[in-house]
């Protein structure tokens, strides 16, 4: 026993008493720290997705109902004022100019010949204004086709970035008028979007203080305050069921249109306790029902 003893290196105290009410005064007092601790004021925050956007773009629709012949700018391009964008398959466009001038041609024609004969033939001059309101009817379609011929061709109306998804899906897609193709955004005009989980909603503020922090730069941190969230959720690109929110960033230099990261949103200030137990306590409540 006194070997064994010896091979463990027990140490026995005079004062095993002491010992006891050490270790429960130890406890205790750890126990009140906790729960003092609790009770500590903290912001209440969540995590999101996050993406930068662009604010205000312009979205070039389909001006006319055809096929996209040819995209002429490529993705994260830069795009000077009137720069050609695309261009619609005018080969149709084309056939039915030509027809149009050809029927001008000759109900103008007919007209001239109508007005000469009627000098000498009555007949002939009762027939003048329906063959002068036919010229004008081929006038108005040709001006017409000729308008679609003009349509066929986009361009950027003010510098700023394509934002193009795929230029091979585009070329050859048959789209109808006023159908979304690219957009073109502002290259210092952006903000930011992030998409708030279903189970991290909480209440906000107005205009929370958003903390983003790109995946491309994790040691820098942009500010922004939340604009607005919607009140219904729905699914994110990324699959999520959540609610989209957009936040308007204090300072937009350094950032690029299509660069992700996580924001963390802050929300009213709550206790620490709360903090860490909300998504238990949530949890307990939804299983029990209490």
């Amino acid at each position: 026993g006194h070997a064994i003893d010896a091979l463990l290196n027990r140490q026995p105290t005079a004062f095993p008493l002491w010992q006891k009410l050490a270790s429960k005064r130890t406890f205790w007092i750890v126990a009140a720290v906790f729960f003092l601790l609790m009770w500590v004021p903290v912001d209440l925050s969540v995590t999101a997705t996050a993406e930068v956007v662009p604010r205000q773009p312009d979205v070039v629709r389909a001006p006319i109902e055809g096929v996209i012949g040819e995209v002429h700018v490529l993705p994260n391009q830069s795009v000077a004022a009137g720069d050609l964008v695309l261009t619609f398959d005018d080969t149709s466009i084309q056939a039915q100019l030509d027809v149009a001038e050809q029927e001008l041609a000759i109900a103008g024609a007919e007209y001239q010949r109508a007005n000469q004969a009627s000098v000498s033939d009555r007949g002939v001059a009762s027939q003048l204004p329906m063959l002068k309101a036919r010229v004008e009817q081929k006038r108005a379609q040709l001006r017409y086709n000729q308008s679609l011929m003009e349509r066929s061709r986009v361009y950027a109306e003010d510098n700023s970035i394509a934002i193009v998804p795929d230029i091979q899906e585009l070329e050859g897609r048959p789209v109808r008028m006023g159908e979304k193709i690219l957009t073109l955004a502002k290259p210092k005009s952006v903000e930011l979007e992030f998409w708030l989980a279903v189970g991290d909603s909480i209440p906000l503020p107005t205009e929370a203080e958003v903390e983003l922090f790109l995946n491309v730069h994790p040691d820098r941190v942009h500010h922004a305050k939340v604009r607005y969230i919607n009140y219904q959720a729905e699914v994110s690109p990324g699959g999520i069921l959540g609610f989209r929110g957009r936040a308007d960033f204090l300072d937009q230099s350094d950032l690029r249109v299509g660069w992700r990261g996580t924001a963390r949103v802050q929300g009213d200030p709550v206790f620490l306790g709360y903090f860490l137990f909300r998504r238990p306590l949530s949890v307990i409540r939804q299983w029990t029902g209490l």
